[in-house]
């Protein structure tokens, strides 16, 4: 499936800054459904990044 691109003009509660380096690799689908559920939950949603180019940080569990 092919990825959709993400219109920002549509997503009310988060910004392409928060979501850093790689955001146009990030499905908009996904983009859109956080969206969705940070309006029905309430609460802020904290997107701590969105792509990864190696995999995961340095230090990450997945290297133990």
């Amino acid at each position: 499936m092919p990825r959709m691109k993400i219109d920002w003009s549509t997503i009310k509660h988060f910004t392409a800054e928060e979501w850093g380096e790689g955001v146009e690799n990030v499905d908009g689908r996904l983009v859109s459904a956080l969206d969705w559920f940070r309006n029905v939950y309430g609460r802020p949603v904290i997107i701590h990044q969105a792509w990864a180019s190696s995999g995961h940080k340095e230090g990450s569990y997945h290297y133990s």
